[in-house]
C-alpha cells in the first residue's frame, strides 16, 4: 500500500512536449487510486452571461481544495476550463471528498454555480477493461504536469455525468474549504497577433494510430506557428501588469467571505507591491518578484495532453486559417475529432503555493475549451446519428 501511494512521485519525467504521446513515458495508475472529475453544471448559460472567469474558478477550486487537503502533497491533475481531473489514492478519497463537499457550497454562493463531482475507483475502471495512465512533463525546473492516457478518464466521466452507480457523488456540504494559494489577479491576456485559439484535438483508431495522428498534428502545428514563443499565449511581453480590482474580483468573491474590506484591500495593496517590486527589481524577504515572472511565464499549462490534445495559442488570421482547414481535413479523413474557439484574449489563473512552487492555468477568453468542447461533441454525435 505504501508502496501505491508514492506511485506518481517516483515517475520519470519527460521535458518535450513532442513526445507527449510516447507511450514509454505513462504508467498505469494502480488499482487502490481513483479519479475524480469535477465540471459545472450549466457552464454554457454562465458563458452566455460572459461570466467564464467565475466557471474558470471554480474550477481551479477544486483542485487547490484537493492540494490543501493532502497538506501539499503532490497528486496529478489536469485542469480542463470548466472543471478538472486529477488522480489520488484510495487512502485520500475521504480528506478530499470533504474539502470537495465544502468548495461546492463556496462556489454556490460566491458565484451561483452548481459543482458537479465525482469519485470513480480505478479498479472499477479496470473491471470495464477501461486503462488510466499518467506521465510527467517538466514544464520548468522546479514544476511538471499531468499528462494522462490510455481512454479510462473519458470512461470515468461518462459514468460521473450519467449517474452510473460505480461512481461516487460528491454532494455540497456546508463550511469553508481551505483554497489559500488560489488567485486571479491578472488582467485577461491580449492576443498579439489577433487570436487566441483555444484547440482540443481528439485521435481515433488503435493505439499505434493514436500516436502517428497526435504526432502529425504536433508537426503541422509547428510548421505553422513556428518554434518561437510568439505563439504561446503567456510571455512576459503580453503580460499587463497594471493592477485591476475588476481582475480581482472574482477571488474576492470566492475567498473573502464575511472578512470584510480589510481583507480585499490587502490584496488590492499586495498586488500593487508585487507590480512595484518587479518594475524596480525589488527583493522582499527573500522574494524576487521578476523571477518570479520569469517562472509564471514557465509554468503555464497552455498545452496538456489527457486522451485529447488541449492547447491555446496566439495566432494570425493566416494561421488560424490554415490551422482550420488542416484539422478539417484530418476529420474528414476520419482521423480525428477537433473543437476550436477563438477570442481576442487568453485567461489566466493561478495556483500559488510559495515563490518556487505556482502552477498557472491558461484559456482562451469568452468560452474557451468549454466551448471547443462543444464543437467537438458536436462531431461526434453527428457521425454517431450518421451511422
Amino acid at each position: 500500500m505504501a508502496e501505491s501511494k508514492g506511485f506518481y512521485d517516483r515517475l520519470t519525467s519527460f521535458a518535450s512536449f513532442a513526445e507527449v504521446t510516447d507511450r514509454r513515458h505513462y504508467s498505469r495508475v494502480p488499482d487502490d487510486w481513483s479519479v475524480i472529475i469535477t465540471d459545472v453544471k450549466g457552464s454554457t448559460k454562465a458563458i452566455a452571461e460572459n461570466r467564464y472567469k467565475e466557471v474558470n474558478m471554480a474550477g481551479a477550486a477544486t483542485i487547490t481544495a484537493a492540494l490543501n487537503a493532502l497538506g501539499g502533497r503532490k497528486t496529478p491533475f489536469v485542469f480542463g476550463g470548466d472543471g478538472a481531473t486529477f488522480l489520488l489514492h484510495d487512502d485520500d478519497v475521504a480528506v478530499v471528498a470533504a474539502a470537495l463537499s465544502k468548495t461546492c457550497a463556496m462556489v454556490k454562493k460566491a458565484y451561483d454555480l452548481e459543482l458537479r463531482i465525482g469519485s470513480v475507483s480505478i479498479a472499477h475502471l479496470t473491471k470495464a477493461d477501461a486503462v488510466v495512465e499518467v506521465a510527467k512533463f517538466q514544464v520548468s525546473k522546479g514544476s511538471t504536469l499531468a499528462m494522462l492516457h490510455g481512454g479510462g478518464v473519458a470512461v470515468a466521466e461518462k459514468w460521473v455525468k450519467g449517474g452510473d452507480a460505480r461512481a461516487l457523488a460528491i454532494a455540497p456540504m456546508e463550511g469553508t474549504a481551505d483554497v489559500n494559494g488560489l488567485s486571479c489577479r491578472w488582467n485577461p491576456i491580449p492576443a498579439k497577433r489577433g487570436e487566441m485559439l483555444s484547440i482540443l484535438v481528439l485521435a481515433k483508431g488503435s493505439s499505434s494510430e493514436l500516436g502517428t495522428t497526435y504526432l502529425e498534428v504536433l508537426r503541422k502545428f509547428e510548421e505553422i506557428l513556428g518554434t518561437g514563443d510568439e505563439s504561446d499565449p503567456v510571455t512576459e511581453s503580453k503580460l499587463d501588469k497594471r493592477v485591476s480590482t475588476k481582475a480581482m474580483a472574482p477571488e474576492l468573491k470566492l475567498k473573502a467571505g464575511d472578512k470584510g474590506p480589510m481583507y480585499a484591500a490587502k490584496i488590492f495593496f499586495g498586488s500593487v507591491a508585487i507590480r512595484l517590486m518587479n518594475l524596480f527589481g525589488l527583493t522582499l524577504f527573500g522574494f524576487d518578484a521578476r523571477r518570479y515572472v520569469k517562472d509564471l511565464v514557465k509554468n503555464t499549462d497552455f498545452r496538456k495532453f489527457d486522451d485529447m490534445l488541449r492547447m491555446v495559442r496566439d495566432c494570425d488570421s493566416k494561421q488560424k486559417r490554415e490551422i482550420e482547414t488542416f484539422l478539417a481535413s484530418m476529420y474528414r479523413e476520419g482521423r480525428l475529432y477537433y473543437g476550436i474557439h477563438a477570442s481576442k484574449e487568453a485567461l489566466m489563473t493561478c495556483m500559488v503555493f510559495s515563490t518556487d512552487d505556482h502552477i498557472h492555468f491558461i484559456d482562451g477568453s469568452g468560452g474557451g475549451y468549454a466551448l471547443a468542447a462543444k464543437q467537438l461533441k458536436g462531431q461526434m454525435a453527428s457521425l454517431t446519428s450518421a451511422s
